[in-house]
């Protein structure tokens, strides 16, 4: 989130959600100063999820992150553009499962097994509380 990182959005000026605006609305390489756009992010995301491939046979990696990156990770392994994420609800601590799929019948590559699942929370997550 660049220069917003630990920024509360009803503390933000009208420049500042202008930034936010453009970066989650899907504006082309919108940004906010010293972060990064949804495609950048989405393509980080992707590297990260694709250094999987490289663990031993039945690895079961664990990525973390926070929601607005895993919303594009999981949006673009549907095909969607990054900024698409903000139409997934993916909470803050949600659980998503992917799996990387080699299929005769099937399209090859990563497909989204379960997402946003909260079922382990038991109070709200603080994105939430600020809706």
């Amino acid at each position: 989130m660049g220069m917003l990182e630990r920024r509360r959005i009803d503390t933000l000026t009208a420049e500042e959600e202008s930034w936010r605006r453009r970066l989650v609305d899907g504006t082309p390489d919108g940004r906010i100063p010293d972060g990064e756009s949804m495609r950048e992010m989405s393509e980080r995301m992707h590297d990260a999820l694709n250094s999987c491939l490289a663990l031993p046979q039945h690895s079961r990696p664990l990525l973390v992150s926070h929601g607005m990156a895993l919303g594009c990770l999981v949006s673009t392994i549907l095909g969607l553009p990054a900024h698409a994420e903000r139409r997934l609800r993916l909470r803050n601590c949600s659980l998503s499962r992917v799996d990387y799929q080699e299929s005769p019948w099937l399209a090859p590559g990563w497909v989204v097994e379960t997402a946003g699942d909260i079922s382990h929370l038991d109070a709200p997550a603080l994105d939430e509380l600020q809706r």
